[in-house]
């Protein structure tokens, strides 16, 4: 409503693109964007509003927001983020300029106070977190992380088939890595140009969303030289992540220029007009078709005909809709396709869901915590799974292999006794086990996943006292399996290992 100046329908339709789109429901609900709109739309009403005590709520409010986005720390999305606040923050104040410069005595006490807090708190944040922070910097991941980012453009397209992702499996690389924004690229930011140069209003807005986009641009696809990515920060963040952020930011252009497009002065029966209707519905239709090609190109042979002829019609309409001349009934329609495409988008992908039965009901679960009351401190492992971890851990497990987010390099060291593999491990990690007869190797899969290669002989040093496997599993020269459990295609092993 800020950006809009009141536009319910383009607000409501803003809104949805993000809120409803893959990129935010399949990723948990990732706050950062929460955090930057909530600091700024508190930063603008503390200026807009005139009662003492509705000043000392927003301002605190604006403070809390910048706090939690800061102490979030995951800077592959924080960082290019925070240019976006910076440049949001930079139109608010010269938005309420003069209210500024003629703060009273005590909204300048007000300010500076809650300002001192934010600074407090985040410095006590920093002292509680040393520890973590001072051993995941030295880590390969993400400590010491340097992108210079590329080769992820396409993904900015993946709005397009991300439609049905929640209907249809997309298998490469996974639906939470492949999903975006509902943002419509390339064309608010090619809008944005145009309505900069068209009307009055906004302008500083517009042109640092515009320049922003246009960094995170170059850095999406070709990537930028290390002095400037350095300089700018981008370097620790990643191509991937950042074009999430440039797809929030075609969201905000959207909802600007949408808005300064429904305050156009609308020509009644002006034959001179039919050109601009022209030119828009071609301009509209190529730009569904480039769009279409990045998409399944993306996509790979994710998109059947049907299914792109049906998509490009969709997109197509939206794009004629919003390049054409100004009119109520194309607006109101453009605002509703869009609003239903990103209600299709994410209305699928999260079930509502109450209470924990669905992990605590299953006979395992109870098995699981059987075991572990009755043997409370020995350590378990799931077999050949970076996500079975997770579930035992869940039911009360102490569990080696569940997610490092800083590297057990005790245990690590044991199994690679000359460091052989540090570079592998020593990171953020999601962790698979498998058994080997030769040599305990680490393989690095992703940048956050690593499969050891256990050799049998090396179990014993994990301290392994109960297995847990999607498959069926035997004893060898160096430690008996006793199944315990068998049901739906899951089993518990007890670990009995051979005296030497």
């Amino acid at each position: 409503m800020l950006l809009t100046r009141g536009k319910r329908g383009i607000s409501i339709a803003a809104t949805c693109m993000y809120y409803f789109s893959g990129y935010y429901l399949w990723w948990g609900f990732p706050a950062y964007v929460m955090f930057s709109q909530g600091a700024i739309l508190c930063f603008d009403r503390f200026y807009e509003t005139e009662k003492t005590w509705k000043k000392i709520l927003y301002l605190y409010f604006s403070a809390w927001f910048i706090y939690s986005f800061v102490t979030n720390l995951y800077p592959a999305w924080e960082v290019p983020m925070a240019w976006v606040s910076v440049v949001l923050a930079i139109w608010v104040i010269n938005k309420n300029w003069d209210k500024i410069r003629n703060m009273s005595a005590k909204e300048r006490i007000v300010f500076y106070s809650v300002i001192v807090l934010m600074i407090a708190g985040m410095i006590l944040f920093v002292i509680s977190k040393l520890d973590y922070l001072q051993t995941i910097m030295k880590t390969v991941y993400p400590g010491q992380r340097i992108d210079l980012g590329g080769n992820a453009l396409e993904k900015a397209f993946s709005y397009i088939p991300g439609v049905l992702f929640a209907y249809k499996d997309f298998a490469y690389p996974n639906p939470c890595e492949a999903a975006s924004v509902v943002s419509l690229f390339p064309i608010p930011m090619v809008l944005g140009v145009i309505y900069f140069f068209k009307t009055k209003k906004d302008k500083i807005l517009i042109i640092g969303l515009e320049v922003v986009s246009i960094v995170f641009l170059f850095y999406c696809s070709t990537g930028l030289p290390k002095p400037i990515a350095v300089a700018t920060l981008l370097s620790h963040s990643t191509a991937p992540r950042c074009v999430d952020i440039l797809g929030y930011v075609n969201i905000l252009l959207f909802a600007i220029v949408m808005s300064q497009k429904q305050e156009e002065v609308v020509e009644k029966k002006n034959y001179a007009v039919i050109p601009r209707y022209v030119v828009g519905i071609v301009l509209g239709i190529g730009a569904a078709l480039f769009c279409m090609y990045y998409a399944k190109k993306m996509s790979y042979d994710y998109l059947s005909t049907k299914m792109v002829i049906l998509l490009f019609l969709m997109f197509a309409a939206i794009f004629v809709l919003m390049i054409i001349p100004y009119k109520a009934v194309w607006m109101k329609s453009m605002l509703i396709l869009v609003t239903i495409v990103c209600v299709a988008t994410g209305i699928y992908i999260r079930p509502l869901n109450k209470g924990l039965d669905s992990i605590y009901s299953k006979p395992v679960a109870k098995e699981i915590q059987r075991i572990v009351k009755e043997d409370p401190d020995k350590e378990w492992m799931s077999y050949n799974s970076m996500v079975l971890s997770s579930y035992i851990t869940m039911c009360g497990a102490k569990t080696w292999d569940f997610v490092n987010t800083t590297p057990n390099m005790d245990l690590w060291h044991k199994l690679d006794p000359h460091n052989k593999y540090e570079d592998i491990y020593n990171r953020y990690e999601h962790i698979a086990v498998d058994f080997v007869e030769s040599d305990t190797s680490f393989e690095l899969v992703q940048t956050d996943f690593i499969r050891i290669h256990l050799n049998i002989k090396d179990l014993r040093k994990t301290n392994t006292s109960y297995l847990f496997s999607q498959q069926q599993l035997n004893g060898n020269s160096e430690f008996d399996l006793k199944q315990l459990y068998s049901e739906g295609g899951v089993y518990i092993y007890k670990v009995e290992y051979n005296e030497k």
